[in-house]
């Protein structure tokens, strides 16, 4: 059986590796152990509500509902992220198979998936590399944006190279580089 490793809601715990599934309550912090701070979960990462990760996050898999999730490291999961109703703030890299955020996402290094979908804004200041990037929104991009297809709702915004297959803007698309 699995290990399950709960934090109650609007505490903080020091964390290294968990070998199953990680429970975040509303308002919990999970810190990193080590220098720099890192969490490794082999399982799912589940938090409900508004949640902090310090250090970087590793996880088989990410969800949340109801709130917005920040992590102040990377954030490196080998399937999917998921945020329903939520937003996701990450100051350092993103790498996932796929992304699904309901309402914002924003990265202040570089993001890597195959499938990004956003129903608000993306805002990446670094590098975006991905096969679809689906914004209902706002999307803008400090780097290069490597992206087979783009389609936004409302505005695109790139200011380093970009190599896109095919792009589909609904308002404006400005791009720099």
């Amino acid at each position: 059986m699995s290990e399950v490793v709960r934090v109650e809601p609007w505490k903080t715990v020091k964390l290294g590796e968990v070998s199953g599934n990680l429970l975040m309550g509303e308002g919990s912090t999970a810190e990193g152990e080590g220098v720099p701070p890192r969490i490794r979960v082999r399982g799912t990462v589940r938090c409900t509500g508004y949640c902090t990760f310090i250090g970087t996050l590793e996880a088989g898999k990410f969800y949340a509902r109801g709130g917005d999730i920040t992590v102040e490291g990377d954030l490196i999961v080998e399937t999917e992220i998921r945020i329903d109703r939520g937003k996701l703030t990450v100051r350092g890299d993103v790498k996932a198979k796929t992304i699904d955020v309901d309402k914002k996402v924003v990265v202040s290094k570089n993001l890597e998936a195959e499938e990004v979908k956003v129903g608000g804004s993306l805002e990446v200041e670094g590098r975006v590399e991905a096969e679809l990037v689906d914004v209902g929104g706002f999307f803008a991009a400090g780097g290069e944006v490597k992206v087979k297809k783009v389609e936004v709702g409302g505005s695109f915004r790139a200011e380093g190279n970009v190599e896109i297959e095919e792009l589909d803007v609904g308002g404006k698309a400005a791009v720099a580089g």
